[in-house]
């Protein structure tokens, strides 16, 4: 039985299909890979929100501007038609609900959890060369997406709260975790006039293929755009130097920290002295800023994926998320110190 809708693989030129696999349900799309006469390619089910025709623009622009200045990247395999991305809707008719895009496969691994400095390091060096390469890119995004606009998130969520006021989940359930994010949150958002780079988005360590022990590729370009490079930058230690998400004791690793730290830094060279002593509190905006998104999403209840063996719905998984960013940020500020001897 297929996986994928046959109006989506007739979109493309793939020849023989030979087989099909679920790579990953991840918090926001859905991939496979296909294996078929003309290759292996990645196929994404989108994010409704990562699913717009101008971002699959600017996808195909980041990487064709990767493959020009030859980093490793996966390009986009374009439709029948010329087109970026597929609908699952009816030939003629109004898309589906569904949208899709493709690209070439690169062989490698992913993984959820950094495990040692090692990989640590090769982490730091492919970011400071994605960075490096998109540093000259001209292109204008046609998205006006961009993630990490923290006081956008801010003030979204004070929003929902807003409409949850008088609420039991409000008022008894959750009202210690939101009094601690509206307090800490805002102590922590970085200055308006930082320079503004070409970024990833979303830098997690899964976003990264290894291969030997090698980091090969960064996969996921379809959040990239401009932005100042150290939401990236905060987003990847906090990735990467955390436990597990969820984990209720999530604690900030300063040895795999320093590894990445000296494989970022060496290739890094356009970072200023202002930026750079910013690199604490942009890990700290970071975890704080992901901890207010689960929890805007326990309320609302419409954009993360959840893990249903080991949780019972989005909610559950979410809070889980909440008090696992929270207690990270905890740890990572008693470290502080620590944090900036590394620096």
């Amino acid at each position: 039985m297929l996986t994928v809708p046959q109006i989506v693989l007739d979109a493309y030129d793939l020849g023989e299909i030979r087989k099909i696999d679920r790579v990953s349900e991840g918090l926001i799309h859905q991939t496979y890979k296909i294996e078929s006469s003309a290759g292996d390619f990645i196929l994404q089910r989108l994010h409704p929100l990562l699913g717009t025709k101008e971002i699959g623009l600017d996808f195909l622009a980041v990487t064709n501007h990767l493959l020009k200045k030859g980093l490793p990247a996966a390009e986009a395999v374009l439709t029948k038609d010329g087109d970026v991305l597929a609908h699952d809707g009816e030939p003629g008719g109004e898309p589906g609900g569904h949208t899709w895009r493709m690209q070439t496969f690169i062989d490698g691994r992913t993984y959820s959890q950094l495990s040692d400095p090692d990989m640590a390091k090769e982490a730091g060096q492919i970011y400071a060369q994605l960075h490096n390469a998109l540093s000259d890119m001209g292109y204008v995004f046609q998205s006006e997406l961009k993630l990490h606009e923290t006081k956008k998130i801010h003030d979204e969520f004070q929003e929902t709260l807003k409409v949850w006021k008088g609420e039991q989940m409000l008022e008894e359930g959750l009202r210690d975790e939101v009094d601690f994010l509206l307090t800490e949150l805002p102590k922590q958002i970085l200055p308006d006039d930082l320079p503004q780079r070409v970024i990833h988005g979303d830098p997690k360590i899964s976003n990264i293929l290894f291969k030997d022990g090698k980091a090969v590729s960064v996969i996921d370009l379809d959040t990239c755009n401009r932005h100042t490079v150290l939401v990236d930058i905060g987003d990847a230690f906090r990735s990467w130097c955390g436990k597990q998400e969820d984990d209720p004791n999530n604690a900030f690793d300063l040895e795999l920290f320093a590894a990445g730290w000296e494989g970022y830094k060496e290739g890094a060279t356009f970072l200023t002295d202002r930026e750079r002593q910013l690199v604490p509190q942009a890990i700290a905006c970071i975890t704080l800023e992901l901890a207010m998104r689960f929890l805007d999403d326990v309320f609302n209840d419409s954009y993360f994926g959840f893990d249903a063996e080991r949780y019972t719905s989005r909610r559950e998984h979410n809070l889980a998320r909440v008090h696992g960013q929270i207690a990270l940020y905890k740890d990572f500020m008693s470290k502080i110190d620590l944090v900036n001897n590394v620096l």
